[in-house]
Formats: C-alpha cells, structure tokens, sequence
C-alpha cells in the first residue's frame, strides 16, 4: 500500500509470509521490486527450490532441540498462528498489542555499541565480542531484569541465524536463569555457543525433529530476537531516494525483539521492543547503564 502526504513524503507498506522470505531475501525482493519499479531489470534472479530444506526420508535427529516445542506438548491455550492453520489463515488477523504492553524504540549510537563491548571483555572472560553479542546478550539479560522473571524460570532467547553459509552444499544467492544473576559476558558466551552450535549437521537435525513432532519455536517464557540493522532495507530506492526509515509499525507478539537499522551507518541500531509500562522504564535503566 502507498501512502502520499502533503508534504511531498511517501510510505510503502507491505505485508509478507515469513515462511515466504527470511530477513535477507526480504530485501533482496525489496532490491528487486525497487529495481523494476526504476525501468530496470532484477539484480538477484529468485531461486525458490525447497528442495534443500526437505526433511530426510529416515529422520536422523543427533541433538537436543531446545528451540523447538512439540506439538503435542503445546497446551491448547496457547496455541496461535504458529501452530493452527485455522488461525494462521483467517482472514482477519491480530495486529494489536495487549492493552497493557507498549512498544518503544531505544537508540544506541556507534559509540555506545563499542563501549558495550568493551565493558563485556573487561572480565577477561571473553576473546571476542561481535556487536551483535553483546546487544543481544544486554536486551536477554535486561528483558530477564526488566520483567522480574523467577529464578526458578528459564529465561530463554531464540535468535536467527543465517544458515546459507552454513549448509552443505551452501544455500545459492537469491534464495528466496543464571541470566540476571550472572555478569553480561556469561550471556555473551551462551549467544556465541547458539551461534556455534548451528552447524549442517544441526540445521539437518533440526529439520527433521520439527518435520517429526511438528515443533514451532519455543517462545513461551522468552523473546525472539531478529536482527535487521545489517541488512540494507535503507538503500531501497523506487526512484524517490532512499528511505528515512526502514522497519515495522505495528507488531502483535510482545515475544519479538528487533534491532533496526538508525539509519546512519554509524554502527548503531534501535532496538525495538514491547514490554509493559513500568518494565519498560526499568528495561531503559538497565540498556543504558554502560
């Protein structure tokens, strides 16, 4: 949907399957459609075979997959889009917060990142800290504070992870607890172990286990955290320039944190998260305490 203001400004909404496209070949499509939109041809010819991500005829599942739920484990109360095709296809779908969440977008300048991933190694704990670790360890850890999550309780992060590298053969271009009590380098670590884990072996795994028990994510008791401040939604251009802001405006699963592009190419993002009112002032302290 295009949107023309007064003042000359324009707003282009869409609307995507996520089970269509990842972060990446979302703006390659967005490339595409911007590209052809100017008079000219595709920059990334689409590839959509699936083949690559086909369970295997005799499941082979090796590992232990914490990130998925069963199926049959998911009481029927919390069972949503996720999981029902009855939901997943109505006509008329949730775009609403709880009346009592609020999202809010929290900046963090260049500055601000490279002084967070100094203040992770200064334990001596660490060897290495990408800023995608240490950002994502901080909203894990302040999320677990903010919401004043049990002890008792895991609290539990899922992220994404590009597995085009990663698969053998690789994917081809154009395919379409401890938490709060420990310090920020233990969550550090156990960001950097999820990312390491994720092997072909792993992504084959994973693959059949939730062809077999039919999982979705395991998000209850934790958030999904997607990072989209590399991926470059802010060079689309359909010929007016490029774009002020790239991201979501509306978003009904307070489970889902994005880091979004500020727009500078300075090395900052925002993140972009929902809590309720008092855990979101609480959340701020904590982030911002570097």
């Amino acid at each position: 949907m295009v949107t023309r203001f007064k003042c000359g400004g324009i707003v282009l909404g869409m609307s995507m399957n996520h089970a269509m496209f990842d972060g990446v070949g979302a703006m390659e499509f967005m490339m595409n459609f911007s590209s052809i939109a100017r008079g000219k041809g595709l920059i990334t010819h689409p590839l959509p075979d699936r083949t690559c991500f086909k369970p295997r005829d005799i499941p082979e599942i090796k590992y232990e997959h914490l990130e998925g739920l069963k199926f049959s484990d998911i009481p029927q109360e919390m069972r949503n889009s996720f999981t029902t095709a009855d939901v997943a296809n109505s006509e008329i779908s949730n775009i609403s917060l709880p009346p009592e969440y609020s999202y809010k977008v929290f900046p963090f300048s260049g500055e601000m990142v490279e002084k967070l991933k100094k203040k992770t190694m200064e334990d001596g704990t660490l060897k290495k800290c990408s800023s995608f670790d240490a950002i994502a360890a901080l909203v894990w850890q302040a999320r677990t504070k903010a919401v004043d999550m049990p002890p008792d309780v895991p609290s539990k992060m899922l992220f994404a992870v590009d597995i085009r590298s990663k698969m053998d053969p690789p994917l081809p271009k154009g395919f379409a607890g401890a938490v709060k009590e420990n310090p920020l380098s233990f969550c550090v670590e156990k960001v950097q172990e999820g990312v390491a884990r994720v092997t072909n072996d792993y992504v084959r795994s994973s693959m059949d286990f939730t062809d077999t028990y039919k999982a979705i994510p395991a998000l209850p008791g934790g958030i999904f955290l997607s990072a989209w401040w590399k991926i470059p939604f802010q060079l689309v251009d359909f010929g007016f320039g490029k774009p002020i802001y790239a991201g979501p405006i509306v978003n009904a699963m307070v489970e889902f944190v994005l880091l979004l592009s500020n727009g500078k190419q300075d090395g900052g993002l925002n993140i972009y998260i929902a809590l309720q009112n008092h855990q979101l002032d609480k959340f701020e302290q904590l982030i911002y305490d570097i």
